[in-house]
């Protein structure tokens, strides 16, 4: 009796523990997965989900999509012209997440024209998978077609860490430092509109600029592959496709693995044209145009602009335009 007893109290006291661990992870919502357009998300938001949920609402709203990494909330959609441009950018996009969401937003019947590509020298060695492993990164449920309690309990049934106890002490707090995170997903116009006043650039000879951004994997197969079923559904939608590699700044550039960059590139070419910003120039080596080795400035946003929509070329080896070949 006294075991059935101790039983009873155990998975009583396991319960209430664990109701309570949901119920403070679900009202503090760190990844903003249940409120996604909470204004005051002290620690950034889960950009997978909440562009998706954003999108699914205003599919009629843009006929042009321009999918990139977090180097691309420096390219104002505005300054694109005559076009109705909405920027998807998410911090370490990749190609199979513009995929997936790029399919969904058709199924649902989206009207686009326009779609621009935007690739790293990380898109082809970040996996997809190891993005659905981390909740930062995440895929929208939607997109890859699990349920709805597989994904939330990612967020919810949990452990409480350091994290949460610190995001809870910031809800009260009178600044947030993540305004222009919400800006850029739900008032895009007042986000690329400002003087992008949060983003301190450093000297030019601040030692950040010394230090390169580097990534170690090889998914060129899987890369090629999924630009490959972008380029084909875009055909099949009468959709026009622009692609092209963001700049590389000249520490980054020759600390990388430049004959694996050669090898993706090649192959792109076989899939479809595109412009190339990662050749060494006076932008990629003067670090008054870079936030540190991997983010270039709203500046260099307009000269890919330039360069693309309005045929610059005045700067060498900016935007070198690479043909597409054909396979023997």
């Amino acid at each position: 009796m006294k075991t059935k007893k101790w039983l009873l109290i155990s998975l009583t006291t396991l319960s209430v523990i664990l109701f309570l661990n949901f119920l403070f992870l679900y009202l503090t919502d760190f990844y903003g997965v249940m409120n996604p357009t909470n204004k005051r998300q002290h620690s950034g938001y889960q950009q997978r989900f909440v562009v998706v949920e954003y999108m699914l609402k205003n599919l009629n709203k843009y006929d042009t999509l321009l999918f990139g990494s977090s180097r691309v909330q420096f390219i104002n959609p505005f300054h694109i012209k005559d076009k109705k441009v909405y920027n998807m950018t998410v911090a370490e996009g990749i190609p199979h997440e513009y995929l997936i969401m790029l399919k969904l937003f058709l199924k649902k019947g989206m009207n686009l024209k326009n779609l621009i590509i935007v690739l790293d020298d990380f898109s082809y060695q970040v996996s997809f998978a190891s993005h659905q492993n981390i909740p930062d990164t995440k895929s929208h449920y939607l997109t890859t077609g699990i349920s709805k309690f597989d994904f939330y309990k990612t967020y919810y049934f949990r452990k409480l860490n350091k994290k949460d106890y610190l995001h809870i002490k910031n809800i009260y707090n009178d600044t947030n430092p993540f305004a222009r995170h919400y800006s850029i997903i739900f008032n895009q116009k007042e986000a690329f509109n400002s003087n992008y006043a949060e983003y301190k650039q450093p000297k030019p000879n601040h030692p950040i600029y010394n230090i390169p951004t580097l990534y170690d994997g090889n998914e060129i197969k899987d890369t090629i592959k999924d630009i490959k079923d972008i380029v084909n559904i875009c055909e099949e939608h009468n959709i026009k496709l622009t692609v092209f590699i963001n700049p590389m700044h000249h520490t980054t550039y020759k600390n990388s693995n430049l004959k694996r960059l050669e090898e993706f590139k090649d192959k792109l070419t076989y899939v479809t044209p595109y412009y190339d910003f990662t050749k060494p120039n006076r932008i990629s080596n003067d670090n008054n145009y870079w936030l540190e080795t991997s983010h270039y400035m709203p500046e260099v946003g307009d000269m890919i602009l330039s360069r693309i929509y309005d045929n610059n070329t005045t700067i060498k080896d900016f935007g070198i335009y690479q043909n597409k070949k054909e396979n023997n």
